[in-house]
């Protein structure tokens, strides 16, 4: 059996970092390179307002090359922002054909939908503390049983949602009682991923 072995990873100053890891090979790098990519960004923003306008969907800088009343960089940002916005309406419009078209469609790709599904139950078995009491988990057991309550009765559907997220972008919640709410889907599902 032939094992393979990893190339080294280099730090932008030229080093190799000791651990795959990481990007950098120290904490002093790792500043030096965020404070360059902060001034990139800054030399790029104003460059944009030379330019007059930033893209609304990728926020790239744009200027005269485009019609003057353009929100967008380029054809294909426009294209996936209208891609959207006619997907919503035909969402309303035609309610079956929808349903019909995910059906479709999680037939097509079932495999990647049950990836997605397992791999949101194990990020919650993992972050469900080992320290959480019986108490605690039948609580948690509990608040989803109220959830399916709250549904039938009221006819809208209901989420259990993590206050502090599991995936968060800044920071990751725990599962456990105390960080469980009871939304409305639709507000679960814009919330996404932020704190609140």
């Amino acid at each position: 059996m032939e094992t393979q072995i990893s190339s080294p990873v280099i730090c932008p100053c030229g080093t190799t970092v000791p651990t795959s890891r990481k990007k950098y090979c120290s904490d002093v790098c790792a500043h030096r390179y965020s404070v360059l990519i902060w001034q990139r960004r800054q030399r790029d923003a104003l460059a944009a307002s030379k330019l007059g306008r930033i893209c609304v969907r990728c926020g790239a800088p744009f200027g005269a090359e485009r019609r003057s009343d353009s929100t967008h960089c380029s054809r294909l940002c426009s294209a996936r922002t209208n891609g959207k916005k006619k997907m919503a309406r035909f969402r309303t419009a035609r309610p079956d054909e929808y349903k019909q078209r995910k059906r479709a469609s999680y037939l097509r790709h079932r495999d990647t939908y049950i990836k997605l599904v397992l791999k949101r139950r194990f990020k919650i078995i993992d972050a469900e503390p080992k320290w959480l009491s019986p108490e605690d988990r039948a609580e948690i057991k509990a608040i989803y049983r109220r959830a399916l309550e709250r549904s039938s009765q009221s006819g809208v559907p209901h989420e259990v949602d993590h206050v502090v997220p599991l995936q968060g972008k800044n920071v990751s919640g725990l599962h456990v009682p105390w960080n469980l709410q009871i939304l409305p889907k639709r507000e679960n599902r814009a919330k996404s991923n932020h704190v609140g």
